[in-house]
């Protein structure tokens, strides 16, 4: 792509990603934003591997439980119910579009359990952001996971995208794409 660096932008599980790919390729990668990635020592809980047993038969019971664990989040992010409800209309319609593979899902997460990112964070030679919701709206990924790396990571900045949780980057994208222009312009 003729492409010689990048701002990398990994969101959840996404930020595992690129923290791996920055702290392997320093020269390539011009900055780095995580944004609610779980922490550099992220374990699989107990009820998830009890899920990935039977990836494609929990399914159902994992979803239900991401709508709840999503639901106060979207109540603060949208306040008013049609507004919510047109949300979740427009989130289904993305899900039905490029629905999830449950099987590749628990793959994903039993490679990334058996990783450890903490030696990665010490490579990062690149201005890092890091980008969680509000504490008490991620039910997904703790905020305290996420801010590891603001410890871990020489220079990382944080930033909190005010009045969402782990949906922000699809609930408030606007305010997302701020977050990520301004950072990217003070470079």
């Amino acid at each position: 792509a003729g492409v010689d660096t990048a701002v990398l932008c990994g969101v959840s599980f996404g930020g595992l990603i690129a923290l791996r790919y920055a702290a392997t390729r320093p020269d390539r990668t011009r900055a780095l934003i995580l944004v609610s990635t779980p922490g550099p020592r992220w374990k699989l809980k107990p009820h998830l591997v009890r899920y990935m047993k039977w990836p494609t038969l929990s399914s159902p019971l994992f979803f239900a439980g991401a709508f709840g664990r999503f639901w106060p989040e979207l109540c603060v992010t949208y306040p008013q119910v049609s507004e919510r409800l047109r949300f979740c209309a427009s989130a289904m319609s993305r899900v039905a579009a490029a629905p999830a593979i449950p099987s590749r899902m628990s793959q994903r997460a039993q490679l990334a359990s058996r990783e450890s990112f903490e030696s990665d964070c010490a490579r990062i030679k690149s201005p890092t952001l890091v980008i969680t919701g509000e504490r008490e709206l991620d039910r997904v990924v703790t905020c305290d996971e996420t801010m590891d790396y603001v410890s871990l990571i020489e220079g990382a900045r944080f930033q909190r995208l005010e009045d969402t949780g782990h949906l922000g980057t699809i609930s408030a994208p606007d305010r997302f794409a701020a977050i990520v222009s301004r950072f990217s312009r003070s470079l």
